[in-house]
């Protein structure tokens, strides 16, 4: 086989993966409208696809997704969390913290999982700031 027969060969198998692929899509874009019950006072067909009509839509701004309200406090390490609970604990709110340990799941600071450090500082400062002294 000569290299351009080869090369017709590999551009026709490549145009019936695109066709099947192609069908695929609109196999499960049936499927997905199949679920679907038109509202009784519905006017107009059904939207198309962006493979059906070429392009890609992009949501109105009052469709985006919202901002979530808090960020999840940053990666806090252990010995901070320790110390600001040290002085805290010497400021007598021992009862305090261990009840915040507990609220995390654990029973000593070693064993709150290490993404929960951070909210857990959070909440430890929190006791600071509440404390009436």
């Amino acid at each position: 086989m000569n290299r351009t027969s080869q090369f017709n060969t590999a551009i026709n198998a490549l145009n019936q993966i695109s066709q099947a692929a192609h069908e695929l899509a609109q196999l499960m874009s049936d499927l997905a409208w199949e679920g679907v019950e038109d509202h009784a006072e519905a006017t107009g067909t059904r939207p198309e696809s962006p493979a059906e009509n070429g392009t890609a839509s992009k949501p109105a701004p009052d469709q985006q997704a919202a901002p979530m309200v808090e960020d999840p406090p940053a990666y806090v390490p252990i010995e901070e969390v320790r110390a600001v609970l040290a002085e805290l604990s010497r400021a007598g709110l021992t009862a305090q913290i261990k009840a915040l340990i507990e609220s995390f799941g654990a029973s000593r600071l070693s064993e709150v999982a290490e993404h929960d450090l951070g909210a857990l500082l959070e909440a430890a400062r929190g006791l600071k700031t509440d404390d009436p002294k």
